[in-house]
Order: structure tokens, then C-alpha cells, then sequence
């Protein structure tokens, strides 16, 4: 399978369809802004911040792509769960999907050449960087249907 193909797969898989884990559309459904508020301890984020967190690092990589400017000094990591005062549930929600749509139909639209292009910021290629941002996005979806089952607002109809 081309590495294009792969990784639109696992975006495919964070963001909307299913499979071995369980997607971020699924591990959110039918989730309220107080259940997403909700924190278990002080030191764990709410699946509002994780879901912030999401975003941001999504949309700052998916900019770089874009060969848009972003800031040279990224937001120091605890501060990218910080949630924006006015940002409601269903907008970051809402954000979160959107980024992943978007990363979608840019990798569709790409030539794999790009994939194999070192970045500016390191030794990797635009293939390793995405690949390490589906895990880093599984890893964070995981954490909101640990989240939800904790709070027993998951239903097994959504998936493991």
C-alpha cells in the first residue's frame, strides 16, 4: 500500500470510521458540554481540553503543510489544553472534525513526492510527522473513552 493510502487510512480511522479503536466522531458522540467539562482529578483534562489540545496541534501541522505561517515558538504543551473563554463544546467538537477532513482531502489531493519531503523543523519526513499525529491522536481518543466510561456517560454501541 503507498504511504498516501496509509496514511489517509488512519486519519480516516481518528476521525470518522471505527475499527480497531474506536474514532473521534464515535468517542464523542452524544456527549453534553457538562460531561465534556467534566474533570475526574485535578491533574487529568477534561475531554473539552483534550479535545482543544487536538485541534491545536492538528491545525498548526496542517498550516505547516499548507506552507502557512505559524507561530515559530509553539504554545508551551500544557498550555494547548487551556480552553479559549468563549469556545462552546460543539465548536471545539466541531473544530476537531474539521481539521481531520481537512488533513483528509489535502492528503488526497497531494503528490506522495510531498510525503517524502524532510520538514523544516527536524530530521523527519512529512510522512513520519503525519503518522506520529494519527498517534497522537489515537492516543488522546483513547483517553476521552477512558474519560466516558469513567463518567458513565459511554454506551458499547460506540465501540470498544
Amino acid at each position: 500500500m503507498p504511504i498516501k493510502q496509509l496514511l489517509i487510512n488512519q486519519l480516516v480511522a481518528c476521525c470518522n470510521e471505527s475499527s480497531w479503536f474506536v474514532c473521534y466522531s464515535d468517542a464523542v458522540k452524544n456527549l453534553t458540554e457538562e460531561e465534556a467539562c467534566m474533570k475526574p482529578s485535578s491533574p487529568e483534562h477534561s475531554i473539552k481540553e483534550i479535545s482543544y489540545h487536538l485541534f491545536y496541534w492538528n491545525e498548526r501541522y496542517l498550516k505547516r503543510w499548507k506552507g502557512e505561517q505559524v507561530a515559530e515558538n509553539a504554545l508551551p504543551f500544557a498550555e494547548t489544553f487551556h480552553l479559549p473563554a468563549e469556545a462552546s463544546w460543539e465548536e471545539i467538537k466541531h473544530n476537531v472534525i474539521q481539521i481531520f477532513s481537512e488533513w483528509i482531502d489535502e492528503l488526497q489531493n497531494c503528490d506522495e513526492q510531498q510525503l517524502l519531503e524532510q520538514v523544516a523543523w527536524s530530521n523527519s519526513t512529512w510522512s513520519d510527522e503525519i503518522s506520529y499525529l494519527t498517534i497522537h491522536s489515537a492516543y488522546h481518543i483513547g483517553q476521552i473513552v477512558t474519560a466516558r466510561k469513567r463518567q458513565n456517560s459511554w454506551k458499547n454501541e460506540y465501540g470498544v
